[in-house]
């Protein structure tokens, strides 16, 4: 077996096995409030039912209902599958508490309480009016579509995200949003406090976490920095496997991801390990309720050491087949934000189906709407950039949108814009030796302007508020300038051109 040496990982690699990621349903209220099922086991995992003093051995399908409290011990984990593809894994030394399943016929709240230890998950974006969170001992962390851990014990939580967003709120009623690419730090008694890197979310950001924890050395700056190595490592994981294609909608309640990776090189699907062939190949089923229609994000993670990067993900639209176009769908390809860029612009990329073949897709921002692309070549996907020149574009727009007409229906998907500051020149003294400049959508952030003379850095001002006229010294002679504006964010604008000085 490929990427796996030890007797404790061929025991894991057995049990992912049997436990096929066979999802139940976990937001449908049914007479046994059921919430999810065992996929797979790891060492020592004991459950304690309702109402019950023993605690039992946690087998692989095993239906985990209202009020079930599951351990693991050192070196265990389990992996929890929910039925619209959601999942949770349970780290060792961790004791967790569902509290309640949720009604599909009504809008509720799925609560995890993290009573001490940590917990990975992947969860589907929600149902409208649904939402599913996560309490500890010190804070409550609200999510709709979110992947990365938290963990949680009596004096504080960190909550680190690889992708969407979480609102934390701690005992004393502050509130602060984690977003993607970031870690939050929560103490108790202490402000929460977050930074912001590549690696957010990962297996090995949480393994750093746990030896800063035991060599008595963890604090924020620690943490943030051996994040920032990291993320280093992980830079040299390039392209580590090749992936067979995963259809864009299907009508039955499974479909496999399969590949082949270079040596050493671990793969996880939702969260479960693949298991490789002599030859490196792997075929790993993602399976979910029967029930459970709609929108299933499938993320593979490689990982080679203490490196790991996200090397594939595919969204997957699970249909009912019907004559009455029930299986239209429009599905943005990103959900996480998406950024304006002074250079390329602004890119959003969609599957869509519809059984009416004249079904009109567009997709709009603002004021700005594209032609239809729905053309027959298009093959189910739509294909839209938005200059940055555009003179009806408004740097202060949230939200993109696709948008699919067909006879039957008008359905829509949405994501997040975010804008760089606006940059432009308004002036430049061949004299004076000074380029004029202004500044537009700061707000109130700290913004850096750099300038870079025949490609060589040369000036360096910092904003936090809008500036209508600013300047930048120019070299003597002819040369080519390059302004380069950069928000806490990381969203960038720039602008190139010549200028002359007679100094």
């Amino acid at each position: 077996m490929k990427g796996f040496h030890s007797p404790i990982h061929h025991f894991w690699a057995r049990t992912c096995i049997a436990g096929s990621l066979l999802l139940v349903p976990a937001f449908a209220a049914s007479p046994s409030s059921s919430i999810g099922k065992v996929r797979y086991t790891l060492g020592e995992v004991t459950v304690q039912k309702k109402a019950k003093n023993n605690w039992n051995p946690l087998r692989i399908g095993l239906k985990v209902r209202e009020k079930d409290l599951i351990r693991t011990l050192v070196e265990s984990e389990a992996g929890i599958a929910l039925s619209d593809g959601s999942s949770i894994t349970i780290e060792e030394n961790t004791t967790i508490l569902f509290e309640n399943a949720v009604n599909k016929q009504s809008k509720n709240t799925q609560t995890v309480e993290i009573r001490t230890g940590r917990v990975f998950f992947d969860v589907q974006k929600q149902k409208e009016g649904n939402q599913f969170q996560f309490k500890t001992g010190t804070a409550t962390a609200a999510i709709r579509g979110t992947n990365g851990f938290i963990e949680g014990s009596d004096t504080g939580t960190i909550v680190s995200l690889e992708t969407g967003k979480m609102l934390v709120t701690d005992s004393s009623g502050q509130s602060l949003e984690v977003n993607a690419g970031e870690t939050l730090i929560q103490e108790r008694g202490k402000p929460m406090r977050k930074f912001r890197t590549s690696n957010a979310g990962t297996k090995g950001l949480a393994k750093e976490i746990s030896r800063e924890k035991a060599n008595n050395t963890f604090s924020a700056e620690n943490l943030k920095k051996r994040a920032e190595d990291l993320a280093k490592e992980s830079q040299l994981i390039q392209n580590p496997c090749q992936f067979q294609p995963i259809p864009s909608i299907v009508t039955t309640p499974e479909v496999h991801v399969a590949g082949k990776c270079k040596d050493s090189v671990q793969v996880r699907v939702n969260g479960v390990s693949a298991i490789f062939s002599d030859s490196g190949t792997f075929d790993v089923p993602v399976n979910w309720d029967s029930e459970s229609f709609g929108s299933k994000r499938i993320r593979v993670k490689c990982s080679k050491g203490n490196a790991e990067v996200l090397c594939h993900e595919a969204n997957v639209e699970y249909v009912q087949e019907t004559s009455n176009d029930d299986r239209a769908f429009i599905r943005i390809r990103k959900d996480r934000t998406i950024s304006m860029n002074s250079i390329e612009g602004l890119t959003v990329d969609a599957d869509f189906f519809s059984e009416d073949p004249n079904a009109k897709v567009t997709v709009s921002l603002g004021g700005i709407t594209s032609p239809n692309l729905n053309s027959p070549d298009a093959n189910g996907h739509a294909h839209f950039t938005i200059s940055p020149q555009n003179p009806d574009l408004k740097w202060t727009e949230e939200f993109a949108v696709v948008t699919l007409e067909s006879q039957k229906k008008t359905i829509r998907d949405t994501v997040a814009v975010s804008f760089p500051p606006k940059l432009s020149i308004i002036g430049a003294s061949a004299d004076q030796c000074e380029i004029r400049y202004s500044l537009v959508g700061t707000q109130n952030r700290k913004v850096t302007v750099e300038e870079f003379v025949d490609g060589m850095p040369a000036y360096k001002a910092e904003h936090s508020t809008d500036v209508p006229s600013a300047n930048l010294p120019m070299l003597k002679g002819k040369r080519r300038y390059r302004i380069l504006v950069e928000d806490a964010a990381g969203n960038r604008s720039e602008i190139s051109d010549t200028f002359h000085c007679n100094l």
